[in-house]
């Protein structure tokens, strides 16, 4: 029997039956349409040969889809729904024999109804006909489930039964014109009828996902279409409402699945923009509070929705609170419970994929064109498949691990031991209490859940915020600061003066010309005044400089007395500092010095004077020197000349040296140690030494060792005066 002949015996009962009666049948659907509805990518030759006409001919998808529509269980359905389902169906039935499974399954079930409503009413004076009739006009006004709550509700009490079922329209004979009994069983019949019929004809079948390449669509066996979930749970509830619950604070919106397919496309998307669906309450449960979803409110008037009763019953804060620590808690031991089995699991599975390779040979190929290359690779696959299920089942447990952690940190709410947060939601809670109080007119607010819960939340963290003070926690305010007396406060900048203390925050310095302000919460420690830190002495402005100062500064300083000095016999002496005086005495002395300067300077012109008015001019008396003695003392200026110094004498001169120039630190740190570069103890390295006493260590002054390092030529070992001096000190 052809595909058409069984198309021809199928009666109409759910879209499906309709696309494959009238579609398949008598209405071929043209190319260009479904281009234009459907996916490109999903058209087989298949699904060409089957469906679609030649180019230029057929029908196009939304005239069918008005067509169908003609049929009276149809009527109240959307055009783009009918399309989307005649694009499933012919996507899901692309060959001649899935159909004529489909169509040798549809119509297997008809029969069976026929036949078990007729051995039902075999004894009851009533056509077969005349049920799928009236069940088939039941369903275009009542879902399957309330269908079938209604006919038991009937055969519970046939004679206090007034609901919709008295309502539907008859075909031929009045079905509850009959005897009790007889009615029951009609009844009964019905509830068969209905039991193999779709429970919403309108609901709609999930998407494939596309194919980018034709040869994998041809390829692949297309499983068979899986029922979208519908996501309500309770369609009992015909009219579709919203209300406020009172325990959540949150608009609800509640409806059967008839009414919400009524609703448009554009009211279907703001209602899911706005609202999240809740399963176990069957409801669609607004993101924002009741008091703040007025914009939601006014546009589900506009749709002609009415709003009922509020229902439940206000909780305060502090309990919603703590029942948010409890279902945190009972989260976190329920993810932990379920990252410890799936671990195990996923341990187990990555064990079985090494278990089931260990009967292979190590180094075992496959061997290709043998008995066992099948079983070879099918074990191998097993094995990956396992060891990818451990993989994947550890991933899973860490993300457990992760979810369970981030619940533990809910439940343990450690945000309330931190003060910063603390002082932060009391702010924000203080001045939404002053908005409501400045815009709203009195009488008007006080009962709103926003004005209350600001309120209870104030009073809870305030509560918190004094526990934790009383734990030794410092907490700043504008009081404590003025009753202590506090002149600098800490924060992430460090330690900063206080300038101001203002009501909500500090003003403090910044280290430049500006200041800046801290919030409370932000401070960490304050100063007192008792703890107070010395301020920093300004430097104090220069005077304008007299004729005094002017002529200090023109007179040349003198050159810095040398460490060293030579006398006129050749030796090197240290010369002994002289002690530093006070300022006021240096300032005496400096300025006395110049007085003495100007003096002698006016003495010195008028004897000028005096001498070029007299032009006489007599030259100073030169006292009598040796010619020996001078060249001597020319040389030693010049530094030419040669230092006749004894080994014990150049000692005796650096440890006096040593003591009077150096300080004890650096001498506690020279002394022990001994450099690579040791001198022995000459006039020149004495001179030498003297520049630089921290690269070079001279004998017998701050090294005890003897050997010497650099030297010259002609310079021997010490001798044993020097030796004998350096063992007795």
């Amino acid at each position: 029997m052809s595909n058409r002949t069984l198309a021809v015996k199928l009666e109409i009962q759910t879209l499906a039956d309709a696309v494959a009666t009238l579609v398949y049948r008598l209405i071929p659907i043209s190319s260009g349409s479904y281009e234009r509805f459907g996916d490109k990518n999903r058209m087989t030759p298949g699904l060409r040969k089957m469906w679609l006409a030649p180019v230029g001919k057929g029908r196009s998808l939304d005239l069918i889809a008005q067509d169908i529509k003609a049929y009276e269980q149809f009527s109240f359905l959307e055009e783009d729904f009918v399309i989307g389902a005649i694009i499933d169906f012919t996507e899901s039935h692309d060959s001649s024999k899935s159909l004529e499974t489909y169509l040798r399954t549809r119509l297997t079930e008809q029969q069976q109804e026929r036949t078990a409503i007729e051995r039902k009413l075999s004894k009851v004076a009533v056509d077969s006909e005349d049920i799928q009739c009236f069940v088939d006009h039941a369903l275009a006004i009542l879902p399957k489930p309330e269908l079938q709550k209604e006919a038991q509700d009937f055969i519970k009490s046939p004679n206090l039964y007034f609901g919709p079922l008295l309502d539907v329209e008859r075909c031929k004979e009045d079905l509850f014109d009959l005897p009790d009994d007889q009615q029951i069983k009609v009844v009964e019949s019905i509830l068969i009828a209905t039991k193999n019929r779709p429970a919403y004809p309108m609901r709609s079948k999930p998407r494939k996902a596309k194919v980018t390449s034709l040869k994998k669509a041809l390829g692949r066996k297309k499983p068979a279409p899986k029922k979208a979930a519908s996501p309500y749970v309770d369609p009992d509830e015909a009219p579709i409402y919203y209300l406020k619950n009172r325990e959540t604070q949150k608009l609800e919106i509640h409806s059967s699945q008839l009414q919400w397919q009524k609703l448009d496309v554009q009211q279907q998307t703001f209602i899911k923009r706005h609202c999240l669906f809740s399963r176990p309450k069957g409801a669609w449960i607004s993101k924002a509070t009741y008091d703040r979803a007025t914009y939601l409110k006014s546009q589900l008037k506009e749709y002609g929705i009415p709003e009922a009763a509020p229902i439940g019953e206000r909780t305060s804060y502090e309990e919603r609170f703590d029942l948010k620590r409890e279902r945190a808690e009972n989260r976190s031991d329920r993810y932990a419970v379920k990252a410890d089995k799936t671990r195990d699991e996923a341990y187990r599975s990555q064990n079985k994929a090494v278990d089931m390779l260990r009967v292979i040979p190590m180094g075992q190929p496959i061997l290709v064109g043998h008995h066992s290359e099948r079983g070879h690779r099918r074990l191998i696959q097993k094995s990956d498949d396992a060891m990818r299920r451990g993989v994947q089942g550890e991933k899973k447990a860490d993300y457990y691990d992760q979810r369970a952690v981030s619940a533990q940190i809910t439940a343990d709410a450690s945000q309330l031991k931190d003060k910063g947060y603390l002082m932060r939601r009391i702010k924000e809670n203080q001045k939404t209490i002053n908005t409501y109080q400045k815009k709203w007119k009195p009488g008007t607010f006080e009962t709103r859940d926003g004005y209350l819960d600001a309120v209870e939340k104030l009073a809870f963290y305030q509560r918190k915020l004094a526990e934790l003070a009383a734990s030794g926690v410092v907490v700043v305010s504008k009081e404590v600061l003025k009753k202590a007396g506090a002149t600098a406060v800490k924060f992430w900048d460090g330690w900063r003066e206080i300038v101001r203390i203002n009501e909500k925050s500090v003003t403090v310095t910044t280290g430049y010309s500006w200041t800046r302000t801290v919030p409370y919460d932000e401070i960490k420690d304050w100063r007192p005044k008792a703890e107070e830190k010395p301020a920093e002495k300004k430097p104090t402005k220069t005077p304008r400089k007299t004729k005094v100062s002017r002529l200090k500064k023109a007179v040349k300083k003198k050159p810095a007395t040398p460490k060293l000095a030579m006398n006129s016999n050749g030796e090197y002496v240290a010369l002994v500092p002289k002690k530093k005086s006070t300022a006021k005495a240096k300032a005496g002395r400096k300025a006395s010095a110049t007085v003495k300067k100007i003096k002698a300077v006016k003495v010195a012109r008028t004897a000028k004077r005096k001498a070029v008015a007299a032009k006489v001019v007599k030259p100073a008396p030169k006292k009598a020197t040796k010619p020996a003695q001078l060249k001597k003392q020319r040389e030693a200026a010049a530094g030419k000349l040669k230092s006749k110094m004894s080994p014990v004498a150049v000692i005796k001169t650096g440890r006096q040296f040593n003591e009077t120039y150096r300080s004890t630190r650096s001498q506690l740190m020279d002394n022990p140690h001994t450099h690579k570069k040791v001198l022995a103890p000459t006039a020149e390295n004495l001179k030498k030494w003297a520049g630089k006493p921290g690269k070079y260590d001279l004998v017998g002054v701050d090294t005890g060792s003897q050997n010497v390092t650099i030297r010259k030529k002609k310079e021997g070992e010490l001798d044993k005066t020097t030796k004998q001096f350096l063992k007795k000190s």
